[in-house]
């Protein structure tokens, strides 16, 4: 469905983080590689981390070591982490138009909030890094709420919180654990093609709408919002 097609007005935008907000693939990919050369493992391309990327960090730890590492997860994990958490997001970047369109949506009256399946404190931590998490009511990552995209659990949280109804809220994501999660939890769903997932892979979980830019986000908020009053 192109982004035209279903009228929408809602209060609340959740936007996922890593792939709709920031790529961040260089500096995962970063941490990934340094701690898989501790442990004497083949490095990843981008292709490998894009591919990695969405389900949580154990799926993407697991997927970096591999099926047949003797490496345990929860092992490779701390020594990813600490390569992570020290690193400072310069080869991170915001995609385009971030800060204009969530400033134009703050300005129309919408309440924003982010959930990701990255942890809570890195997630605040790049979105501070940039300069936009003042944009945002709440930032809940999978321990935030003890739930992982793309079980709805998170998501009705942040709508609870926000003293909302989930036909209120739209979920705005680039991976299919995001229209999963949307569609579960009762909310519409918009998925972004500028990610880290194809177009026809998005189409086939039957988001509401699929956008090519987060200017095409912000105007169809506005038509739907203008056409359902």
């Amino acid at each position: 469905m192109n982004c035209s097609q279903s009228p929408l007005l809602t209060p609340l935008l959740v936007f996922d983080l890593d792939g709709t907000l920031v790529d961040t693939v260089g500096d995962i990919g970063l941490a990934l590689n340094k701690a898989l050369d501790n442990f004497s493992l083949p490095a990843m391309n981008r292709t490998d981390v894009i591919n990695a990327i969405g389900d949580g960090v154990d799926d993407m730890l697991r997927l970096a070591v591999g099926p047949n590492s003797s490496v345990s997860i929860s092992e490779f994990r701390a020594v990813y982490r600490e390569h992570y958490h020290g690193q400072t997001d310069a080869n991170s970047r915001l995609f385009p138009e971030v800060d204009t369109v969530l400033k134009a949506l703050i300005s129309d009256g919408y309440t924003l909030a982010v959930l990701t399946n990255k942890p809570e404190l890195p997630a605040r931590r790049v979105l501070g890094h940039f300069g936009i998490a003042e944009y945002f009511s709440i930032i809940a990552g999978p321990d935030t709420y003890q739930s992982t995209k793309p079980s709805p659990d998170g998501l009705l949280s942040i709508i609870q919180d926000s003293g909302i109804i989930p036909s209120r809220a739209v979920m705005i994501g680039d991976g299919d654990t995001d229209v999963r999660a949307g569609k579960a939890a009762g909310t519409f769903t918009i998925s972004v093609t500028y990610g880290y997932r194809s177009e026809s892979v998005l189409e086939s979980y039957n988001p509401d709408a699929v956008c090519r830019s987060l200017i095409d986000v912000l105007d169809v908020v506005r038509l739907w919002n203008t056409t359902s009053r």
